[in-house]
């Protein structure tokens, strides 16, 4: 479940950064940051509340 809930939330965050992709390629390096440390960091929190 936290796998799926990680996939789609970076799909649409990739989704977000193609849209915005006009805006400059610093703006988007940050969410291509975000896009790839968010879906570890709920998958390592769901991991660690199973514990």
């Amino acid at each position: 479940m936290y796998f799926n809930v990680a996939l789609g939330y970076s799909l649409h965050l990739f989704y977000a950064i193609s849209k915005l992709w006009s805006l400059g390629l610093l703006y988007n390096l940050f969410i291509l940051l975000g896009c790839v440390i968010a879906p570890f960091f709920f998958l390592c929190k769901g991991l660690y509340q199973h514990k």
